[in-house]
């Protein structure tokens, strides 16, 4: 405070007065202390925290985050202290962990009364607050001391001895009532054991945080191979910024209603033991008990209501398989449908293997493929979307583009007979049908036909030859030659 007051007194450019200069005296010591320090306020030994801890570390589930903070704060041997920190406004506040070896934590408490005219008003109730009246002759303001009795269907003042409805002027505020503004915060009072700065960990669960897998497959010209890339997609609706944070994330389905993890007394990143696969250059992954943990290894600046990506893995090279599906009505096969044509729907399906051969072989977070092709002129167009679901290394990978538009079927039933029963559980029923498939591109193709039977079956008559995939289905794959047809003829006895 002596050098400023020696600064202001040589700075003879200007003349002030000794109260204003001990004003901008108290100004510049204010600006000083927020920008070289956090402020520290002695009654009760009161300790603000700045936006963002050291250490900060994040575990990120599918709708809610695991937040883990640690920070030095000064405590004295005996002396109550509060620790005052803000936190995201979606927190859940039963889960928030305070931890300090060298302190006895007393209470903790989540406060968070957004700011507005109306909260304001009622922060205010019962307190002292201004009226500040303009004379509309000289201009002049006057602040006038009253008492703010209710502001629940209108404003009531105690002016004095008077009880006012009306406001003579406007309603200033001396400052704003605690835990009011635009950060919820924690209020943590501790007592401390020791004297000296001491470490003290947070740890607590928030909404707001989630995150997934978005992944895309550009097909090369030959269609045989395909570039598959993995991102994680974060969203931060929580209220609040985290800079320069270590993230983790979980894949798998996890009982959010349960503990989503350990919360260690350190608070600090677990280091993931050696990896299965490397992930690109920033990210490692684990399995942890029934999920995997996906670590980023730098890093992140998450601002509040951000979308922020980040590359997960590439690819390149993956050969994948195509393939055509129909699947035939579950009509039941126990009534005549007659000389009806169904025209049945073509599913483009590609497929490829999660393994090393085909340069993956890791663990794939369920999320949403969007696939591109080049056309002609080499122009990326956009061919199709589909989820995958959590794909463990050695499974297969299956993508549904779509409707075929060059390749049509045709189911029609050719004869009917009952053979045997008369009530609905113990009857036989024959039924022949002709599938027709045709194809109108210039190359073959391979089409898949499944058949939906439910009850006792039998195939009886076949001109190709089928598989039985489950229980109640039976399939046929054919060749289609170019600009071509195939027919399935096939007799099914059915016994209900």
């Amino acid at each position: 405070m002596r050098h400023l007051n020696y600064i202001f007194r040589k700075m003879n450019f200007f003349r002030i007065s000794e109260r204003h200069s001990k004003i901008l005296i108290f100004i510049m010591a204010t600006l000083l202390a927020g920008v070289f320090g956090p402020t520290i306020v002695t009654a009760e030994n009161q300790v603000k925290k700045p936006d963002t801890w050291e250490n900060t570390s994040l575990t990120l589930y599918k709708t809610m985050a695991l937040v883990r903070d640690k920070k030095s704060v000064s405590l004295k041997n005996g002396q109550t202290s509060t620790l005052i920190i803000p936190v995201s406004g979606k927190i859940i506040p039963e889960s928030a962990v305070v931890s300090c070896n060298k302190a006895d934590i007393l209470e903790k408490s989540f406060i968070f009364k957004p700011l507005s005219p109306q909260s304001l008003l009622q922060g205010y109730i019962g307190k002292e607050v201004f009226l500040i009246k303009t004379d509309k002759d000289t201009g002049k303001e006057e602040s006038i001391s009253a008492t703010l009795l209710s502001a629940d269907k209108g404003i009531v003042l105690k002016i004095g001895n008077r009880i006012e409805t009306t406001i003579p002027g406007r309603i200033a505020f001396p400052g704003l009532p605690e835990g009011m503004g635009d950060k919820p915060v924690l209020k943590v009072k501790l007592q401390g054991k020791t004297d000296g700065d001491v470490p003290v960990g947070l740890a607590y669960l928030t909404r707001g945080i989630s995150w997934n897998a978005d992944y895309v497959a550009v097909l090369d010209p030959s269609a045989k191979n395909l570039s598959f890339q993995g991102w994680i997609t974060i969203r931060n609706n929580s209220g609040i910024s985290f800079q320069n944070a270590s993230v983790q994330l979980v894949a798998g389905d996890v009982n959010e209603e349960r503990k989503p993890g350990v919360l260690t007394r350190n608070f600090g990143m677990e280091k993931a033991a050696a990896p299965a696969s490397p992930l690109g250059h920033d990210v490692s992954q684990e399995a942890l008990f029934e999920y995997h943990l996906y670590s980023i290894e730098r890093a992140i600046n998450l601002d509040k209501n951000i979308l922020k990506q980040v590359a997960l893995f590439t690819a390149e090279g993956v050969p994948f398989t195509r393939e055509f599906l129909v699947i035939g009505n579950r009509y039941p096969f126990s009534r005549s449908t007659g000389a009806r044509k169904d025209k049945l729907e073509v599913s483009a399906i590609i497929s490829f293997a999660n393994n090393q051969a085909s340069h993956l072989g890791i663990a794939i977070p369920k999320g949403e493929v969007r696939l591109y092709k080049n056309d002609s002129s080499g122009r990326l167009q956009f061919i199709g979307k589909d989820d995958i679901v959590h794909t463990p290394k050695g499974e297969e990978v299956k993508l549904n583009l779509g409707k075929a538009f060059d390749i049509t079927c045709t189911r029609v039933q050719k004869d009917f007979k009952k053979l045997a029963g008369g009530d609905k559980y113990s009857s036989v029923y024959e039924s022949s049908y002709e599938v027709t498939i045709k194809n109108s591109k210039k190359e073959p193709v391979v089409v898949k036909y499944l058949e939906p039977i439910s009850g006792t079956w039998q195939i009886t008559f076949e001109n190709v030859k089928h598989e039985k995939p489950d229980a109640n289905s039976a399939m046929w794959t054919v060749e289609i030659p170019a600009e071509g047809e195939m027919k399935i003829n096939f007799t099914v006895r059915v016994r209900y």
